[in-house]
């Protein structure tokens, strides 16, 4: 498995914050099946200021100490950038990373305010050659019967939608529950990712999510989430050849 959003990197953010914490989240990772993380933290002008440059510079610092606790778990670089009108000049500067310098890349909304300029930075990002994830809709507090259809639409569009595997399992709750399997039901979900913070309450546990998602997707389409389309995110390959198959809307 691969877990493409993930907090591991040590005092960047409000995840881990010492490399023990990092050390303990790897071996949860890795003891749970998880063979390449994706260190992803925030990106979020005037709150946490991380650039490309220095995200990638942690990891393969991470990576050494990895190789030196003896834990087999490969990284990669990205982040959770925080959707801001400078998003798509970012990307092309570098200053805000893709996935494995991909196509790809998290495109997290604002988790309590419904935002201005969201279909528009969409549009914007695609139009540039560049493939939203957009992570933790499920999670949203301003989700709603209302602001359900923007997802379906950017779903329609070529946007991916990234789900946390801990709401399918109800780790956050019953409202991310329901809308983490409404997403699966109606055939949104393109991955599912750990999200990650720390070792306890936010583990980086990928399996009992793909194992929940099959009640709703099958199990060969809950494989697709937590395997074949992250690996196909790293491999840079076009966003319809991992979609055939899998999903009802949004396709190629």
């Amino acid at each position: 498995m691969i877990d493409l959003h993930c907090h591991m990197l040590p005092g960047i953010d409000d995840g881990s914050v010492s490399i023990e914490m990092s050390l303990e989240m790897a071996r949860i990772a890795a003891a749970d099946g998880i063979t390449t993380t994706a260190c992803t933290p925030h990106i979020y002008p005037g709150l946490y200021e991380n650039t490309g440059p220095d995200i990638r510079q942690r990891v393969g610092q991470l990576t050494e100490a990895f190789r030196e606790a003896g834990i087999d778990l490969k990284l990669t670089h990205g982040a959770d950038i925080q959707i801001v009108p400078s998003l798509v000049d970012g990307l092309r500067t570098g200053l805000m990373p893709t996935l494995g310098d991909t196509r790809y890349f998290l495109f997290e909304p604002p988790h309590h305010t419904v935002p201005t300029g969201f279909a528009r930075l969409l549009f914007d990002a695609l139009a540039s050659g560049y493939v939203p994830l957009i992570t933790h809709p499920e999670r949203l507090t301003w989700l709603d019967d209302d602001h359900y259809p923007w997802f379906v639409s950017a779903a329609q569009q070529g946007a991916w939608l990234q789900v946390t595997a801990g709401a399918v399992t109800g780790r956050f709750g019953r409202r991310a529950k329901y809308w983490a399997e409404r997403f699966l039901a109606d055939g949104l979900v393109h991955i599912l990712a750990t999200d990650a913070h720390e070792p306890v309450h936010r583990p980086p546990l990928l399996a009992e999510g793909a194992a929940a998602a099959q009640s709703w997707v099958g199990a060969e389409e809950a494989e697709r989430l937590v395997a074949e389309r992250p690996r196909a995110v790293l491999d840079d390959l076009p966003p319809e050849a991992p979609r055939a198959g899998g999903l009802d809307v949004g396709l190629a």
